[in-house]
């Protein structure tokens, strides 16, 4: 059996619907191939490679704190009183009485999208769609919750206090420092990549830095 033998036009036919099939099989995969790397890059996948996620657990009061798999939970028995949104990749945890009302705060690091949600100055016409780094803190304070009854029972609830707007340095890591000389209240010390500490403290509302 004799081989065929293709004339130049027919080659270049066949060139032209090699390529054409191979487009068309790029342009099939390519919505799959966008909501990959949407997926992705929701899970943090493309922040920069110094930050780690911790995995801890904590109890006090009752109450025990979760960090894992980048979310954050608080849990009271078989309850979860606390959750953060799912959309947050929280990074690590600290629990310290940082404003020095006798109860302990709930500090997050957390890489979320904007500075703002839904509310935001007038002035920011848009906000902010990239990953940033924030630091977040709830309290609990005195509320009224229905207790599946007619009654509502006072209970302590946690609430968002504080959120940082995007930082513009890079923390690393976190600890509960030294107390703030004359505050009674302790700092909290912030580790870049680089390994400088930088010191932060609650002096009226809000985190503020005490070093520079």
């Amino acid at each position: 059996m004799t081989k065929k033998e293709w004339t130049p036009e027919e080659r270049r036919l066949r060139g032209r619907m090699r390529l054409f099939g191979m487009l068309a099989g790029i342009l099939a995969a390519l919505p799959s191939l966008i909501l990959a790397v949407i997926v992705l890059a929701g899970r943090g996948a493309f922040l920069p490679s110094w930050v780690r996620f911790e995995n801890r657990q904590t109890e006090k009061n009752g109450q025990v704190f979760t960090v894992s798999g980048k979310r954050f939970t608080v849990r009271e028995g078989d309850r979860t009183v606390l959750a953060t949104p799912g959309q947050w990749l929280v990074q690590d945890l600290l629990l310290s009485d940082i404003d020095g009302d006798g109860m302990d705060e709930v500090l997050l690091l957390v890489w979320k999208r904007g500075s703002f949600g839904a509310h935001r100055p007038t002035w920011i016409a848009r906000d902010e769609r990239r990953f940033s780094q924030h630091i977040c803190i709830y309290e609990q304070r005195m509320d009224r919750r229905e207790a599946g009854t007619d009654a509502a029972l006072p209970e302590e609830i946690w609430h968002q206090c504080w959120m940082s707007s995007a930082m513009p340095l890079s923390c690393a890591s976190w600890k509960v420092g030294d107390e703030i000389p004359g505050t009674g209240r302790p700092s909290v010390d912030l580790t870049d990549p680089d390994g400088n500490v930088m010191r932060f403290g609650w002096l009226s509302w809000g985190l503020t830095r005490l070093d520079g």
